[in-house]
């Protein structure tokens, strides 16, 4: 929730706002956007990357094969959604 919060208030006080920036700039873009926020249960493939380990020495990692606990975290994901729509 604090993260909306953020986004709406246009990342003026957060230590992320040049990162906050292009994110509200992508939100004005011309298309329809909604943001909402997903419980980590929900969600397991993006709690899945936010807890990898950081091994470089760059702000960006790039991999060329999707890490096994990432791929596993997406399998379960489409479980539960499945399940949800039953």
């Amino acid at each position: 929730m604090e993260v909306i919060r953020i986004i709406q208030d246009g990342g003026r006080r957060s230590q992320y706002s040049s990162f906050v920036a292009c994110v509200v700039e992508l939100l004005n873009g011309d298309w329809e956007v909604c943001v909402y926020h997903v419980n980590r249960c929900g969600n397991n493939a993006t709690d899945g990357l936010a807890k990898l380990p950081d091994t470089t020495s760059t702000d960006v990692s790039f991999f060329v094969d999707s890490p096994i606990s990432i791929v596993q975290a997406l399998q379960a994901d489409a479980i539960t959604r499945s399940l949800h729509v039953l």
